[in-house]
């Protein structure tokens, strides 16, 4: 859901890109669908986090800050590209209608996230089995920005705002 909306959103303000300064990024259907996987995923790590820490505080600890170390980079460009969005929308649409998109996004990346944390939970045969799993898999790369569909999309974002001095 919320990735059609940012996508619906954004396609709808390809115009306006096109006609920004020449430092302004691109905003593309795949963008908007690799800057929903990262932020999502994101959230589903933070999410993973918190609810294992109840069983092993020290193994949540250490798989989060190492798939961050790994991830952040991207994650902070997915968020630039989502704030590059809602300035478009402010141009076209207003200030409370960009603030509401931002606010439906973020809350829409926790709540997938959430929802996929307690499916797991919920699937497997214990919340302790469960933890050590995800944490292993956070910590060794297995649950890193990595999808084919979007990898590339996501270093092009990046690249593209490191040569913007972002």
């Amino acid at each position: 859901m919320s990735i059609r909306i940012l996508a619906s959103f954004a396609l709808a303000l390809l115009p306006v890109a096109a006609n920004a300064a020449d430092a302004a990024p691109t905003v593309t259907k795949a963008r908007n669908s690799a800057v929903g996987y990262a932020l999502t995923l994101d959230q589903v790590t933070r999410t993973f986090a918190r609810t294992c820490d109840a069983t092993n505080r020290e193994a949540a600890r250490v798989a989060h800050a190492s798939w961050n170390e790994r991830n952040a980079e991207l994650v902070r460009s997915a968020d630039r590209y989502l704030d590059f969005v809602q300035r478009l929308l402010v141009q076209t649409q207003g200030e409370a209608a960009a603030r509401r998109f931002y606010e439906e996004q973020k809350s829409a990346f926790a709540s997938r996230a959430h929802l996929t944390v307690i499916d797991s939970m919920l699937s497997g045969p214990g919340d302790r089995d469960v933890c050590g799993r995800v944490l292993d898999a956070m910590a060794d790369g297995r649950m890193d920005l990595a999808s084919p569909a979007h990898r590339g999309t996501l270093e092009e974002i990046r690249a593209e705002q490191s040569g913007r001095g972002r």
